[in-house]
């Protein structure tokens, strides 16, 4: 057999009629008996052959001797243990032997902090692989010009030892100020720890609303005070006690503030009215009394 073509591959296996490829360089030219792949990187996969182990970072693309301290024998079966890391191996006339293979990291794919309504921020991460993770400790400090102090203001399980992507996500309600710096701790089982990288976020102070109009009941005016939380398209139509429209009095995009509105009502008969205020996803409903 040439050279390198003891191994091939296919990524269809499913399918009707697989696409196989030549997946063996490096290879020397002699039997591939078995093979194993690491459940906690499919990258990482490793073939028993007549004269030891041979190894792959990239998915069967080019190999490698893995054979340190193995004599020359054939190998016959093999296994990755998905939790302690060891890769066995069993061998013709030799006996078993085993190795481990290099601990997988919690790694992070992502980390955000975002403004949340009333105050409040949203914590998000997100981890590609974890090994004997024990949890996650969330740091929080009040972003000065000098070291911030952290503080812890929770703690998450983590999934132990996992070889699939994990979301996590808690939400945090500070106090004592509006910009502040967030950062995880993440700690293994045996107590080793690692930092996140540290993330900003600036706090509103409010959220969508709309005030009962003053004063009510109303003669010729009244003052609607609202507040927008975040950019949105605000409305806010006045009916009548029967459900009709009557007047729109806002409708258009407005940025994050609190605004006050006069509304005339020198023209609108006695009796009860209500107004709608919608911003967004919110909305809300008050009655408004018209007396002369």
């Amino acid at each position: 057999m040439p050279l390198g073509q003891r191994i091939w591959k296919t990524s269809n296996l499913s399918a009707a009629t697989p696409t196989w490829t030549v997946s063996g360089t490096g290879i020397p030219d002699v039997p591939v008996n078995a093979f194993a792949i690491d459940p906690g990187n499919s990258q990482n996969v490793f073939a028993g052959t007549d004269i030891g182990v041979y190894s792959s970072v990239d998915a069967g693309l080019t190999w490698s001797s893995y054979s340190a301290g193995l004599p020359i024998v054939p190998v016959f079966d093999m296994v990755v243990h998905p939790v302690s890391r060891v890769l066995k191996i069993a061998t013709h006339g030799r006996g078993f032997w085993q190795t481990t293979l290099g601990v997988l990291p919690v790694t992070f794919t992502s980390f955000t902090a975002t403004a949340r309504k009333n105050g409040k921020a949203y914590l998000e991460w997100y981890t590609a692989s974890e090994y004997n993770n024990k949890g996650f400790e969330l740091q929080v400090a009040l972003k000065t010009s000098v070291n911030p102090v952290w503080k812890n203001v929770a703690f998450v399980t983590g999934s132990g030892t996992s070889t699939t992507p994990r979301r996590y996500g808690y939400e945090d309600a500070p106090t004592g100020g509006k910009k502040y710096l967030y950062r995880i701790k993440q700690i293994d089982i045996d107590g080793n720890f690692k930092y996140s990288e540290i993330r900003e976020v600036e706090l509103k102070d409010f959220d969508f609303g709309v005030y009962q109009n003053y004063p009510n009941p109303a003669a010729n005016s009244t003052l609607i005070k609202y507040q927008v939380s975040e950019d949105a398209n605000v409305s806010i139509i006045l009916y009548n006690n029967l459900g009709e429209k009557i007047k729109v009095l806002v409708n258009e995009k407005k940025e994050a503030g609190i605004y006050q509105l006069e509304v005339n009502t020198s023209s609108l008969p006695v009796g009860k009215y209500y107004y709608k205020f919608v911003a967004g996803d919110f909305y809300n409903t008050k009655q408004l009394m018209i007396s002369k």
